[in-house]
């Protein structure tokens, strides 16, 4: 009678788990799935070391079981609490988008335009500027030669902030009409057809 070897056992059975009841395999996705920007059940699967042919199935199945969304939970908040980003400090960004103002970054008259110095600005204020670039062009011709600097900058969309504002507050909410004057008739014929 010959012996079975012992088998090692395998990342994906049940063996081996650790303090959160996860095994090594379900702890590899739960770290991939985290450290995605936008998380992906089907690839946080296949980097976990899934089976690229069933990723797609086991990445769902594995956000079902509440161990694994409990990890999952965990680890962002914990990413959040190293990150210090809470709520209220997301809110607070979004209305600054939302209800900042061009006057408190720049100035402007029929002489111009001009960005205030960065100096000058709270960090609020800066967080208005989505982006700053500027530039320097020099021309010459038979009179002389002369330079010009220009400037340019971009905002967020405030539209967008108070988009999202508005739904965290839920004054916008999202309704679907369905009107079908039909329905009641064809209700009414199916229940003369049943009798």
């Amino acid at each position: 009678m010959s012996k079975k070897k012992p088998t090692k056992p395998s990342k994906h059975d049940g063996t081996n788990k650790n303090e959160e009841g996860l095994t090594p395999a379900q702890e590899s996705f739960v770290l991939h799935y985290c450290n995605m920007v936008r998380p992906n059940a089907t690839q946080a699967a296949k980097d976990a070391g899934y089976s690229e042919a069933t990723a797609g199935q086991l990445g769902y199945q594995l956000l079902q079981k509440p161990s694994i969304r409990s990890a999952i939970q965990a680890k962002l908040q914990e990413r959040f609490d190293t990150l210090d980003i809470t709520g209220d400090r997301i809110l607070r960004e979004i209305a600054t988008i939302a209800f900042g103002n061009l006057k408190q970054v720049a100035k402007w008259s029929e002489g111009g335009f001009q960005l205030l110095d960065s100096d000058e600005l709270s960090d609020e204020e800066a967080n208005l500027l989505k982006s700053l670039s500027m530039s320097e062009s020099e021309s010459s011709s038979s009179e002389g030669s002369s330079s010009s600097h220009s400037i340019s900058f971009g905002t967020f969309d405030k539209l967008k902030a108070l988009e999202l504002l508005a739904k965290n507050k839920k004054l916008l909410t999202d309704v679907v009409e369905h009107k079908d004057t039909g329905l009641a008739d064809r209700l009414a014929k199916a229940r003369k057809r049943k009798k």
